[in-house]
């Protein structure tokens, strides 16, 4: 793997150290929610607007803006984890909403772990602001733009961290509605199992040998690499 990020050196790793050393583990579960939507609003600033998502004007273009180069790797038949958590679901767009993962910098038990964000409100055409991503629940874009859905699965984060660390990026598109963990994930009952959303991730600005040679260690030495599909677009 590539080497680890060396400290804080951007605004929202910076945000992140100075509140973990003031709270601790004193943070409540609400608190933390609360403290990963204000780091997206620092790290959607962080970098060169042409690598963050874009307005979208129209439902034929979608949402969350993709790199200009065409090239990259598809992961499908994977899971985003932690709905049960979250409990945050993507607005259903045409094309689909692409999903910002980056590093969970709050975790400090999972130096790898990675989040998966909802893209900016303003990323969204507005007639879509007021509509429903969870209607059970009474939520609407306005209210989970820019908030987390749930975790890239533990055995993927190590080899997304690299990838990143080395100039990728990663997106997700989820692909169905959430269900029950199933095999060969651990179950719904088992730890590291609960509700998951079913979906497929894309990597960008990549060396695509490298980057899919890395992949495919990594699924041919993890249970749940058996059911996953790793495929090169040119």
């Amino acid at each position: 793997m590539g080497p680890k990020r060396k400290g804080p050196g951007t605004p929202t790793q910076k945000k992140a150290k100075t509140i973990l050393k003031k709270y601790g583990r004193r943070m409540t579960p609400d608190k933390r929610q609360r403290l990963r939507k204000a780091l997206f609003s620092c790290y959607a600033n962080d970098g060169p607007s042409t690598d963050r998502p874009t307005s979208s004007r129209c439902d034929q273009s979608p949402v969350g803006k993709m790199p200009s180069n065409p090239t990259k790797i598809l992961l499908k038949n994977c899971v985003i984890k932690g709905y049960h958590v979250f409990q945050i679901r993507p607005p259903k767009t045409n094309p689909p909403t692409q999903l910002t993962i980056d590093r969970e910098y709050t975790n400090t038990h999972d130096a790898n772990a990675c989040l998966v964000w909802l893209p900016p409100l303003e990323t969204f055409p507005e007639h879509i602001h007021d509509q429903f991503t969870d209607e059970k629940r009474q939520l609407i874009l306005s209210d989970v733009a820019r908030s987390p859905i749930g975790h890239v699965p533990k055995c993927l984060s190590e080899v997304f961290c690299d990838v990143m660390d080395n100039g990728g990026k990663i997106f997700a598109e989820v692909t169905g509605d959430p269900v029950p963990s199933f095999p060969p994930w651990p179950s719904k009952d088992q730890e590291g199992g609960g509700i998951v959303l079913p979906c497929q991730y894309s990597f960008f600005d990549i060396d695509i040998d490298v980057c899919f040679n890395k992949l495919k260690k990594c699924l041919d030495n993890v249970t749940e690499g058996k059911i996953m599909e790793l495929l090169k677009e040119l």
